[in-house]
C-alpha cells in the first residue's frame, strides 16, 4: 500500500485555492467589477473581511438589512413581504444556516419577491462565542445551506449581536462573503415603538444607507410609512450586493457610531 504524504506547503496552498475559487462565485454574484474584485482582494491578503456599514450614494437608494432568526414567523414574514412588494421595494435578508435547514419554503418565498439572501452564521449563537474554526465551520454549513434550500450561494454576511472582531472576520473573508452591518439602526432590536423606529431611520438615513431591521410586530406596524417617507425623499430601495457597486476599494474600513445589532 503507497501512503501519500502532503507536505503543510501543500495544504495552504489547497486551502487558498479553496477560498479563491469561492472569491470567483462571489465576484459572478456582485457583478465582476473592477473595484469589488479590488476590496475583495485586499480583505483576502490583509486576512479579514473588509466591513461595510453603507453602499455607493451615487445609486440614490438605500438598502435594507432585514435579519431574521433561527426560528421565522411565517405570518409575520408574509405581512413583511407584502408591504415591500406594495411599495416596490427589494431588501436584503440575512438567515441563518439553522432557518435554511427548517423551513426552507421561506427563503423561496424571499426570493420569488426579486429579494437578497444573505448570511448570518449557522443559529443564533454570537460569533464571539466561537474559535476561528468554530466560526468557519459554522459559515461553510450555514452558506451551504442556504444554497441548498434558495439555489445560489450566499455573497453578504451580517453578524448577529453587531460582532466585528478579527476571528470572525478572518473567518468570513476566507469564507468568500463580504461583511456589511447597518450604519443607519432602526432601533427595533430594543422593542422601540413604531414612530420611534420611523424617526431613528429618517433621521439618519440618506443616499447609500445600510438600514438594520428585525422581524417583528412594531417593525411591521412602521414599515409602509418608512418606506414612503424614504421614496419621499427619493431614495429608491435596492439589494446589498446591488448597493455596493461603484463602491471605492478604501471603503471597507469606514468610521461610524456604535453598529446596528
Amino acid at each position: 500500500m503507497r501512503i501519500l504524504f502532503v507536505s503543510r506547503r501543500m495544504l495552504v496552498n489547497l486551502s487558498l485555492l479553496g477560498v479563491v475559487v469561492c472569491l470567483v462565485g462571489v465576484l459572478k454574484l456582485l457583478g465582476g467589477s473592477p473595484t469589488v474584485t479590488a476590496w475583495v482582494s485586499a480583505g483576502l491578503e490583509a486576512g479579514q473581511a473588509p466591513l461595510f456599514l453603507a453602499g455607493n450614494p451615487q445609486n440614490q437608494a438605500v438598502s435594507l438589512l432585514v435579519q431574521l432568526g433561527a426560528e421565522c414567523d411565517e405570518q409575520q414574514l408574509g405581512q413583511m413581504l407584502h408591504i415591500l412588494a406594495d411599495n416596490s421595494a427589494k431588501a436584503t435578508f440575512f438567515v441563518p444556516g439553522q432557518l435554511a435547514e427548517k423551513q426552507p419554503e421561506l427563503l423561496k418565498s424571499i426570493l420569488a419577491g426579486g429579494h437578497q439572501l444573505g448570511c448570518c452564521g449557522y443559529d443564533d449563537t454570537s460569533p464571539a462565542q466561537l474559535s476561528l474554526a468554530e466560526n468557519r465551520a459554522a459559515l461553510e454549513r450555514a452558506c451551504a445551506l442556504i444554497e441548498q434550500a434558495g439555489g445560489e450561494r450566499p455573497s453578504v454576511y451580517l453578524p448577529p449581536c453587531g460582532v466585528t472582531e478579527a476571528d470572525i472576520r478572518r473567518a468570513v473573508a476566507e469564507a468568500g462573503l463580504v461583511f456589511v452591518l447597518g450604519g443607519v439602526d432602526s432601533g427595533d432590536w430594543q422593542a422601540a415603538e413604531p414612530e420611534e423606529i420611523i424617526a431613528a431611520v429618517l433621521a439618519k438615513a440618506e443616499a447609500g444607507s445600510f438600514i438594520s431591521l428585525h422581524l417583528g410586530e412594531n417593525t411591521l406596524t412602521a414599515l409602509d410609512t418608512l418606506l414612503q417617507e424614504l421614496a419621499a425623499q427619493d431614495l429608491g430601495f435596492c439589494t446589498v450586493s446591488e448597493n455596493l457597486l461603484g463602491v471605492q476599494a478604501d471603503a471597507g474600513q469606514p468610521e461610524a457610531e456604535e453598529p446596528a445589532k
